[in-house]
């Protein structure tokens, strides 16, 4: 039992902890073969530490896992997307991580913000302090590969009202809500050429029948000529 207390002892003197004092409110939890001594720090972390090692690591930092296995960002600069990286016991270790392999060409990174630069997909790998890596893809202009209407059928009045494209509602493959703000939109309709959905697109459709209005991601029909996006019936009255 001496022993491990001495294990205990120069772990934390490692770790920082030189005093009973700047140990108070840490509460050790148990000890492994390898001479790590697992404890929750002041802040309520779980970390781990050992007499041979530099600084403590999160306690079961002995492999990492990115949250999602690929990010998608919308192909316009300045989409974002923040980055997790957990370890095996779920706790997070992303500030402890070294990113590398990311094409800056596609996205760039800064602290767990990814940001779209030019469609195209890129890998980034994460690296702890010990020798634990993990990597995710990075999928830019693809976000919205797959669009979906709120409701597949609309009526409006010929002549008299100008119908908001901006309140098309619409949800992707991930089952997340888009908006001309979250993404770069076009509409056509009955097969005409595209346009951009601004703030304060309307559309008015002057004789009565059914149209067509097909609502789509900018940079999806870019990347896949033959992505049709969301297709809405419209029966004009």
């Amino acid at each position: 039992m001496a022993k491990r207390w001495k294990y205990i002892r120069a772990a934390l003197s490692k770790a920082g902890y030189t005093s009973v004092a700047s140990a108070a409110n840490i509460d050790i939890t148990s000890i492994d073969a390898d001479g790590y001594v697992y404890y929750t720090n002041e802040y309520g972390d779980t970390v781990k530490a050992k007499w041979d090692v530099t600084s403590p690591i999160e306690a079961g930092t002995d492999y990492i896992v990115f949250t999602q296995s690929t990010y998608y960002l919308g192909g316009l600069s300045a989409y974002t997307a923040t980055i997790r990286v957990n370890n095996e016991l779920s706790t997070e270790v992303t500030n402890a991580c070294t990113f590398t392999n990311l094409n800056t060409a596609v996205a760039t990174r800064s602290g767990a913000v990814i940001t779209a630069v030019h469609s195209g997909t890129t890998v980034l790998s994460a690296t702890t302090n010990v020798t634990s890596t993990a990597t995710t893809n990075i999928v830019v202009g693809q976000f919205n590969s797959v669009l979906t209407p709120g409701s597949s059928t609309l009526q409006v009045t010929a002549n008299t009202t100008a119908y908001a494209l901006t309140g098309v509602s619409l949800t992707n493959q991930l089952g997340t809500s888009v908006s001309r703000t979250t993404a770069k939109l076009y509409y056509s309709v009955d097969g005409g050429a595209g346009a951009i959905i601004n703030a304060n697109t309307t559309k008015t459709w002057t004789a009565t029948g059914s149209s067509t209005l097909v609502v789509y991601d900018y940079n999806a029909k870019d990347a896949y000529p033959t992505y049709t996006g969301a297709t809405i019936r419209v029966t004009v009255v």
